[in-house]
């Protein structure tokens, strides 16, 4: 939001600011800002990127993250609530098994009667979808970038002249934040082969990890989406083939020569 405000150490106020402040303060919420600048502008910098809290009972602090050459920063919003930070986990789901559950759970077509046949027959999908989403995901632990120290150097530099010239504008503060930028996508670009190479050099022929990555990208991803004939809609393999052969036999069938005299050159 272009809010800004003096209270959340911006240089300036305006009209979107004072309204921000206004609603903050007759719903009794707490406006949550970093400290230094969210976006770089050629005039000044100011701070644009903020939360609106309300009845959360934990401290909540905000930083701005220099992890991009952009103007415009991302924020780090940490909650202190006491208790230790769990390994990071993210939920994948295999959309594949999702389906095919749903398929393997699909009923007879529904002809509902009444209200509450309806009410139960949405609580039984809602359920199911839930559970096909839960059983066929599972738990993976982030993958955490691992970087050198030359990038994490090289990063610090970038920033550091980002700062500048977002500051100054002096032309050859742009140069040099260039060459820098240019210089840390190199890195990045050495780093990444040297990773793949080390992967790629340290498999055994015993080991399933050769199969299981030229079977990535051999893989044939077509999917052919549902077949809708005029009785039902096929899901399965067996009844889309079985659609496919009732709709050929349809279209190749034997001229009716009974009534020559109908036939037209």
């Amino acid at each position: 939001m272009n809010a800004r405000h003096k209270k959340w150490n911006c240089l300036k106020t305006c009209h979107f600011g004072k309204q921000l402040s206004s609603f903050a303060d007759k719903t009794k919420a707490s406006i949550i800002a970093p400290v230094e600048p969210t976006h770089h502008h050629y005039r000044t910098d100011s701070v644009i990127d903020m939360a609106l809290v309300r009845n959360v009972p934990y401290a909540i602090s905000a930083q701005t993250l220099h992890e991009l050459s952009s103007d415009h920063l991302p924020v780090k919003f940490h909650i202190d609530s006491g208790t230790p930070a769990e390994n990071p986990k993210k939920f994948i789901p295999n959309w594949r098994k999702f389906k095919q559950y749903l398929i393997n759970q699909a009923h007879a077509t529904f002809a509902p009667k009444n209200t509450e046949e309806n009410d139960r027959e949405v609580e039984r999908i809602t359920a199911e979808v839930i559970r096909a989403y839960r059983d066929s995901g599972s738990w993976t632990e982030l993958i955490r970038n691992e970087t050198t120290e030359e990038i994490l150097m090289q990063i610090r530099e970038r920033n550091k002249l980002k700062k500048i010239w977002h500051n100054t504008r002096h032309p050859i503060v742009k140069n040099s934040l260039n060459r820098s930028q240019n210089h840390l996508r190199k890195l990045y670009r050495e780093h990444n082969e040297r990773r793949w190479t080390n992967f790629v050099t340290s498999i055994e022929p015993g080991d399933d990890t050769l199969w299981t990555l030229v079977h990535h990208y051999n893989k044939d991803r077509f999917s052919m989406s549902p077949l809708i004939t005029d009785n039902q809609i096929a899901f399965k393999s067996i009844d889309k083939a079985e659609a496919i052969t009732d709709s050929l036999a349809q279209q190749f069938k034997t001229n009716n020569l009974s009534h020559p005299h109908r036939l037209y050159c």
